[in-house]
């Protein structure tokens, strides 16, 4: 009975009219999340290029002479990270650069493209498309799942049976949590 309860409540999220519109919501958001985390990539890529190639050209001009090289303070940028659009997280905040000679590292410094005087909004990114529109989702999908079937009379016909109260319960749970997790796949 269990199964047919969870196949049941699969059955119904996936033909309501909230799932398909929740679905449209949450494919355009990680396709709108991956385009633009495509330019932003290649701009990034592109400066960190640019100023790795600006630093081995200045390193190959002062290696003719030992201790010029020794006191020409280089700078070591780090690598833009590929799986950026999964969770950005606080990547923007840490370190993308050193100075650095034979005998001293410089402080650590940010540099990027944007104004550290306007907020800091966060970006786009899966983490949190999962955390905030796929809860959102949940929220649309399960509001009515005891309600709706106490309003239509059908909780009372599925409780006069030999159907336990947690089974029905546990079932709308997981037949709700396999819905929300088909918008992943």
């Amino acid at each position: 009975m269990f199964r047919e309860l969870v196949r049941k409540e699969i059955l119904e999220n996936i033909q309501s009219l909230r799932f398909v519109l929740s679905l449209l919501l949450i494919v355009s958001v990680f396709a709108t999340s991956g385009f633009v985390f495509v330019g932003k990539y290649r701009q990034e890529l592109e400066d960190y290029s640019r100023e790795t190639n600006k630093n081995f050209s200045a390193l190959s001009k002062r290696a003719k002479n030992l201790s010029e090289l020794a006191f020409y303070k280089q700078a070591i940028w780090r690598k833009p990270k590929v799986l950026e659009f999964c969770a950005e997280g606080f990547e923007k905040s840490l370190p993308n650069r050193f100075k650095v000679n034979v005998f001293i590292v410089d402080h650590p410094e940010v540099q990027s493209r944007s104004n550290f005087l306007l907020p800091r909004f966060s970006d786009i990114d899966w983490v949190f498309i999962i955390s905030i529109i796929l809860s959102f989702v949940a929220l649309l999908l399960t509001y009515d799942s005891i309600c709706g079937e106490k309003e239509a009379a059908t909780l009372s016909l599925m409780l006069s049976g030999p159907v336990p109260r947690d089974t029905v319960v546990l079932s709308k749970y997981l037949g709700a949590m396999c819905t929300l997790g088909m918008p992943l796949l």
